[in-house]
């Protein structure tokens, strides 16, 4: 066993983890560890991908996919048909030229002894990784081959719509974000020729994305990518890519930084706009408060002038008009209650008030209180 991983405790439980099976025996399968991207660019020297650069985040994203259990079956020669294995774990490393790499396991059944042969004697020695991406920008420019503003004649003639044409003067495409990730690939020798875009991309028919490039004429798989581990190294002596890296990363971060100022302001006006909307609603809530206390207050005078009315009537009318009332108003209800329970007591059947009848000389008739009689 040339090639294969020992599978040790935890490559154990990360297969265990992806099988869905705690219990699953791994002694039947075959582990191998690929480097299946980086950052340098593709072999490809003839079409849209040609010497295509992927970004970190595509990197990033390829890991996470993977370790998020989505399934991503290895294939051979991306001719798709029954799986040969599957992808099961993946992590992002430096290579010893410190360039970032995405690295994958992979497992396959021992009983496809033919493969795991050929790949532990090296006659299978390559892979490369299946995805549709979310950007492939100018490397010039920024624009972006995947936007809404490309057409079929960018597409074709890989050209960009300022006039930047993808293999001349160090131009090339710069690739972000990953849309979906296909699959991993044994290959002869990746990212060149046909094996660098994918043959028979598995994009669902009812996606949103194929939808959308069909519309304007355009195949999606025109878009797929097969990314090589290994790729021919830069010399700044004897080409410009380097320089041309290190430009096409100036524009992409410039673009982005402006994009980002545009958000930020755009972010402190609908800021502003919220402040005044809460400033507006906030006078309406305390102008709301003062007019109903207003109101409240002017309701109150009414009843407690209507209340003094009655008290002082039933005082003067039990010949104590000089009475004074409560100040509390629960306490003046119960002060004048007590009083006209008092003044009913002093009136007799007939309206004639006994003291009156006996002390008047004149044989006056005593007012009439029946007004103020409660009646049983």
């Amino acid at each position: 066993m040339v090639k294969q991983v020992p599978k040790s405790d935890r490559i154990n439980a990360l297969i265990a983890k992806a099988y869905g099976d705690p219990a699953v025996d791994t002694s039947e399968m075959a582990v191998f560890e690929a480097i299946v991207a980086n950052t340098k660019p593709l072999r490809r020297t003839t079409g849209l991908h040609a010497k295509a650069v992927l970004g970190t985040d595509v990197l990033a994203e390829l890991t996470q996919i993977v370790n998020s259990g989505e399934h991503v079956p290895l294939q051979a020669m991306h001719q798709g048909g029954l799986p040969k294995g599957k992808v099961f774990y993946a992590e992002m490393r430096q290579g010893e030229d410190g360039t970032p790499q995405t690295h994958m396991l992979f497992y396959l059944p021992k009983t496809n002894s033919d493969i795991t042969a050929k790949i532990d004697a090296g006659v299978i020695g390559e892979v490369s990784v299946g995805f549709m991406p979310k950007k492939l920008l100018c490397s010039s420019c920024g624009f972006d081959y995947m936007s809404d503003e490309a057409t079929f004649e960018n597409l074709w003639d890989c050209t960009c719509a300022n006039g930047h044409a993808i293999g001349k003067d160090g131009v090339h495409a710069r690739v972000h974000g990953v849309e979906k990730l296909s699959e991993l690939s044994l290959v002869d020798r990746g990212a060149v020729n046909g094996a660098v875009i994918l043959p028979r991309p598995k994009q669902t028919p009812d996606s949103p994305l194929t939808a959308r490039f069909s519309e304007r004429g355009m195949d999606v798989r025109a878009f797929y990518i097969a990314a090589s581990a290994e790729n021919p190294p830069t010399n700044p002596e004897t080409n410009t890519m380097e320089l041309a890296e290190v430009k096409a990363d100036l524009i992409v971060a410039t673009r982005d930084l402006t994009a980002a100022k545009e958000t930020i302001s755009s972010k402190d006006a609908e800021i502003a706009e919220l402040k005044a909307k809460l400033a507006t609603s906030e006078g309406i809530v305390a102008t709301l408060k003062e007019l109903d206390g207003t109101k409240a207050k002017a309701d109150l005078d009414v009843a407690l002038s209507l209340l003094d009315e009655i008290g002082r009537a039933t005082y003067a009318a039990m010949g104590k008009p000089d009475t004074k009332l409560p100040e509390t108003i629960s306490e003046r209800v119960a002060s004048i209650k007590l009083a006209r329970a008092e003044l009913a007591l002093a009136i007799p059947e007939g309206g004639r008030a006994h003291a009156a009848a006996q002390t008047n000389t004149k044989s006056a008739q005593a007012p009439s209180f029946s007004a103020f009689k409660t009646k049983e």
